[in-house]
């Protein structure tokens, strides 16, 4: 009598976890570039000026690319920071207290931790269960931040 609940408990779908570690300015870029392919919203969490400070030229090419695809990004700082904003991406800030000097990108089913020291590194994890959670945290984030 146990066998059939048994093939159904493994029959289910296991959920896809990848994990890619990048590293250096091309890593940033692989990962932005992804982000452009998958045409999907985004969202963007913690420190943002880092991108200008590290690839600035690529960070300009990026976000016209963005705007030409019409790809929609919400963005997490602190005002203290200083960057632009695509005219696809919508801004909103925290106190520089909230703001980690990591930061947290979720696009698809795909979470992109960028880790600002140096030599820099991206934790990309390809996950919906992971990212679902990185996107409850923002969105209650997103609802009590100041335009």
């Amino acid at each position: 009598s146990i066998v059939p609940k048994l093939q159904k408990i493994y029959s289910k779908p296991l959920e896809k976890t990848e994990v890619f570690v990048f590293r250096g300015k091309e890593g940033i870029k692989a990962v932005m570039n992804e982000i452009i392919k998958e045409a999907k919203p985004y969202t963007c969490f913690g420190e943002i000026e880092k991108y200008f400070e590290e690839i600035d030229i690529f960070t300009k090419r990026w976000m016209k690319e963005v705007e030409l695809n019409k790809i929609s990004g919400r963005l997490l700082a602190s005002r203290e920071q200083k960057f632009e904003v695509a005219k696809t991406e919508e801004c909103r800030y925290l106190p520089q207290e909230l703001i980690a000097e990591t930061t947290i990108v979720t696009y698809g089913e795909k979470t992109a931790q960028f880790i600002w020291s140096k030599p820099l590194y991206i934790i990309l994890i390809e996950n919906k269960n992971v990212t679902e959670s990185n996107l409850k945290v923002f969105n209650y984030l997103w609802r009590t931040a100041k335009p």
